[in-house]
């Protein structure tokens, strides 16, 4: 099935300006791109059409400055929660 995709992937991927990029490799990015402008993860897999959050650890879309920023926001909301 893979093979018989392949000249529409290599068609589509060079129609969009990105020619040799694997298709599978634009929707992570894609979901990447989605998660870091602030959609909600159950939003990108109802875009994506994935069923469970598995997808995030076998593609591992979380990066070091995702996980940073976590830190740093739940740092900041601590300091503000004991300012109150």
């Amino acid at each position: 099935m893979i093979h018989r995709s392949r000249p529409l992937a290599e068609t589509a991927t060079a129609q969009a300006g990105c020619s040799g990029r694997l298709l599978y490799a634009l929707r992570r990015s894609s979901a990447r791109d989605r998660i870091r402008a602030g959609v909600h993860e159950c939003g990108v897999r109802g875009v994506h059409g994935w069923k469970t959050y598995r997808v995030y650890d076998r593609d591992n879309i979380t990066s070091e400055k995702d996980m940073e920023d976590a830190l740093t926001r739940a740092e900041r909301y601590r300091h503000e929660q004991r300012q109150l």
